[in-house]
C-alpha cells in the first residue's frame, strides 16, 4: 500500500486545474508545500488560476480528449520538470439527458473527455511518475449507481471506476498507488452547468442531495493519497450510498424509481 505521508516538495499534475475540484485540489497541495503543474482547454482561465494559487505553479493548455495534445503535455512536462510525483485526473464535462435526447456529439464529448481523456493522460504520463507516487482519478456516485439522465455520465464514470481497480493492481508492484475519487454534487461551475439542463425526473432525485464544497472533495483526496486508499468519499453520504448500493441496491433503484414516477404524475 502507497502512502504519501507529505507533499512538500512534490511534483502535482492536475487535468482540469483551472476550476472547480481540480482548482481546489491544487490550492490545498499548493498549501501543503507541492509545486503544481495544471492543465485545462482555456488558456484564460489558466493564467486566472496562476495568479489565484499561492506558491510554484505552472500551466499548460490541453484538451485531454485530443491525444495529440495530450502526448504534447507529457512532452512538456517531460522537458520543463522532469518526473513527477502525482497525477490527478481531474478534467471531465457532463451533459445530462436521456440518451434518446443526448445527441452524438453531447455523448461522444462525455465519453472522449471523461473517460478516454483519463486514459490518454494516465498513458503517457506514467512513465514520468516516479515510485513512491499516486494516481489519482475523479469518479462520482453516479460512477457506482445509474442515475436517471446520467446515460453517458455514468457510462464514462463508471468506465473510470473499472480502469482505475485494474491499474491499481498493475502499478501496485511499481510502487504507485491509484485511487478512485466519488464525489456527491459538489458546488463548481460544472453543476450550474448541468443545472440548466437536467431532466425534470433528475432534478427530483438530486432535490435530495445538499451538494458540498470542492474544497471538501480536495481535502478528501489528500487525506485518502496520505492514507494510501484506493476508494475515497468525500462525506458520508457518498460513502454509505455506495454501501447500500452494494448491499441494497434493489431497495435504492426502487428509491429512485417513486422520484421518477412522482415526476411523470406531475406532467
Amino acid at each position: 500500500m502507497v502512502k504519501l505521508s507529505t507533499f512538500k516538495g512534490k511534483k502535482v499534475l492536475i487535468t482540469g486545474g483551472s476550476s472547480g475540484i481540480g482548482l481546489a485540489t491544487a490550492k490545498a497541495l499548493s498549501d501543503e508545500g507541492a509545486e503544481i503543474i495544471i492543465t485545462a482547454r482555456s488558456k484564460e482561465k489558466l493564467k486566472k488560476t496562476a495568479e489565484i494559487i499561492k506558491g510554484n505553479v505552472s500551466t499548460y493548455t490541453t484538451d485531454v480528449s485530443d491525444l495529440k495534445q495530450v502526448l504534447s503535455l507529457a512532452e512538456n512536462v517531460r522537458s520543463d520538470h522532469g518526473n513527477i510525483d502525482v497525477l490527478i485526473n481531474s478534467a471531465g464535462i457532463v451533459h445530462p439527458g436521456t440518451l434518446k435526447d443526448l445527441s452524438m456529439e453531447q455523448i461522444d464529448s462525455t465519453l472522449d473527455i471523461d473517460l478516454k481523456g483519463t486514459i490518454h493522460v494516465t498513458k503517457a504520463i506514467l512513465p514520468l511518475i516516479r515510485s513512491p507516487g499516486y494516481i489519482v482519478n475523479i469518479s462520482s456516485v453516479a460512477g457506482f449507481i445509474g442515475i436517471y439522465g446520467y446515460t453517458a455520465y455514468s457510462a464514462a464514470k463508471f468506465g473510470i471506476w473499472g480502469f482505475s481497480q485494474s491499474l491499481r493492481m498493475e502499478l501496485e508492484p511499481e510502487d504507485i498507488g491509484v485511487a478512485v475519487v466519488f464525489p456527491p454534487d459538489t458546488n463548481t461551475p460544472q453543476l450550474e452547468f448541468e443545472n440548466r439542463t437536467k431532466p425534470e425526473e433528475l432534478k427530483e432525485i438530486a432535490g435530495a442531495i445538499t451538494p458540498i464544497s470542492p474544497d471538501k472533495v480536495a481535502a478528501s483526496i489528500i487525506k485518502g493519497m496520505k492514507q494510501g486508499e484506493h476508494m475515497i468519499f468525500p462525506d458520508s453520504g457518498s460513502r454509505s450510498t455506495y454501501h447500500a448500493s452494494r448491499l441494497a441496491g434493489p431497495l435504492i433503484r426502487g428509491w429512485m424509481d417513486r422520484k421518477v414516477d412522482r415526476t411523470r404524475k406531475k406532467e
